[in-house]
């Protein structure tokens, strides 16, 4: 087999996001401990209380690594995800390292590639299992990626896509800031765009977030609460693995990274309060191979039935795209 080449340390931690399965917890853990080993040196904060038992976990992972220097933590975090990379393989659609020559590819930033062809396909199914629902109000994060698989779901419905910064991937993944382009470039490029619409973040009013992909928890909390309060019917969202996975944290307490184009629902009983319906529903997909149920970048939908006082939460997973972090 051919020697995996050495990695770079950012180009290590982008390509761990990528593999074909999860690692173990323990190796999640030390990934977690090296990398803020090698970002911030010595765990200078407290501890968290006693029953936060994810971030004690990684907190005492991180702390064991005190004393080690930031550049043999660097080292050892590469090694680690060398070996997680051997082990686990790459998702195809992000070995491509050269997505960025492709036709639109250039004017995008690193972490702002656009759809595959697997993925536009993937955009269509979507837009068909959505079809035939009363939709009121479509948001999605300003990603080209993400923006495409919205319009392609409000194009039947005749209305405008809300570009939503509070929905971005985890910001750890982004570039300094998001990449994704304002309201009015996207209406250029995708028409379908609401310049009316006010978001609850902008990319630099984005809140600081730290490493791992439930860090952008309470960014998602802000948001749906804000999109929630303010609008009525039938909604749809649209974003990441990291955001979906946070929008289950803060309705089930339970962080769930879901497969790419998929769907998961919530009805709201009464204020504040969701009913859990499903998640990860793949039935509208005609190739349900290879959906990344880790780590894999996502979609979601709110939608309310009219005839009752309720609304439903469906996180459909973002489409399939080229890799989000390689640069040509």
């Amino acid at each position: 087999m051919k020697a995996l080449e050495f990695l770079q340390f950012d180009d290590a931690a982008t390509k761990v996001k990528s593999l074909k399965s999860s690692p173990t917890n323990d190796e999640l853990l030390q990934l977690y401990a090296l990398y803020k080993q090698g970002t911030a040196g010595d765990n200078t904060t407290a501890a968290p209380g006693m029953f936060d038992l994810k971030g004690k976990a990684k907190w005492n992972a991180w702390n064991e690594k005190k004393g080690k220097s930031q550049d043999e933590a660097k080292k050892e975090y590469v090694e680690l995800a060398e070996n997680l990379i051997a082990k686990y393989g790459l998702a195809e659609d992000n070995i491509n390292r050269n997505w960025k020559s492709l036709p639109g590819g250039k004017e995008l930033g690193r972490d702002n590639s656009m759809l595959s062809a697997r993925g536009k396909k993937q955009a269509e199914e979507c837009a068909n299992r959505f079809s035939k629902l009363q939709i009121d109000h479509i948001f999605a994060s300003p990603f080209d990626r993400t923006i495409e698989t919205a319009c392609s779901i409000a194009k039947p419905h005749g209305i405008d896509v809300k570009p939503e910064p509070g929905l971005c991937e985890a910001l750890y993944l982004c570039e300094s800031p998001p990449s994704f382009w304002d309201a009015e470039k996207l209406a250029e490029k995708f028409q379908t765009i609401d310049l009316d619409y006010v978001p609850v973040y902008s990319k630099h009013t984005m809140p600081k977030e730290g490493y791992g992909d439930d860090a952008c928890v309470p960014r998602l909390k802000q948001t749906l609460n804000r999109l929630t309060e303010k609008y009525e019917g039938n909604l749809v969202l649209i974003g990441h693995g990291a955001s979906i996975g946070s929008i289950h944290e803060v309705l089930n307490d339970d962080f769930k990274y879901v497969g790419q184009a998929t769907v998961s629902q919530w009805s709201q009983t009464g204020p504040g309060q969701f009913k859990h319906n499903y998640s990860s529903d793949a039935s509208h997909l005609s190739d349900k191979s290879n959906l990344r149920p880790w780590n894999v970048s996502t979609s979601s939908s709110v939608h309310s039935s009219p005839s009752h006082s309720t609304f439903q939460l469906s996180p459909v997973s973002e489409s399939d795209s080229p890799p989000k972090h390689e640069t040509s």
